[in-house]
């Protein structure tokens, strides 16, 4: 069992589970996404955002066994790996910037460049992942239809 979030118990009856997190995300970002044509893309990105929480190293943070663990990376370079370099590198700005914030592109700056995050070695990612969660093999831009001149789109 993999969990998202840990309590002060240590017997995990309260644990969340990471499959049940990452699914509500999933379908949280799918709703916000909606108002611009991109439900699909917003899922994805949530299902993906933790995906770094499936590794030895961050389940052992939650119980105390290591430090800090990157868990964001991973569901970036999942995302160019599965939905390509346009659409997946979309995503993977999302994703790895979803606790410190968006990066730069190629140049480092206040935050690590999303290149050299995407070419960093991180914790290994464990394969119970893709039977815990759904995640489709392709993805579609969104198609906008633009409003008329007297509705707003927000």
């Amino acid at each position: 069992m993999f969990y998202a979030h840990s309590t002060d118990s240590m017997n995990r009856d309260d644990w969340q589970r990471l499959s049940d997190h990452l699914n509500a995300v999933g379908q949280l970002a799918a709703h916000f996404a909606e108002r611009f044509a991109a439900q699909d893309i917003g899922r994805v990105a949530g299902l993906l955002h933790d995906l770094g929480k499936y590794t030895e190293e961050f389940q052992g943070r939650l119980t105390g066994d290591y430090g800090r663990v990157d868990h964001s990376t991973a569901g970036a370079k999942v995302a160019v790996e599965r939905f390509g370099p346009r659409l997946g590198r979309l995503l993977a700005y999302c994703i790895a910037g979803h606790h410190a914030g968006l990066a730069n592109g190629r140049d480092p700056g206040k935050r690590s460049a999303l290149q050299d995050r995407l070419a960093a070695r991180i914790p290994h990612l464990l394969s119970a992942w893709q039977d815990e969660i759904g995640l489709p093999d392709s993805l579609n831009s969104p198609r906008l239809k633009y409003p008329r001149k007297d509705r707003a789109i927000f």
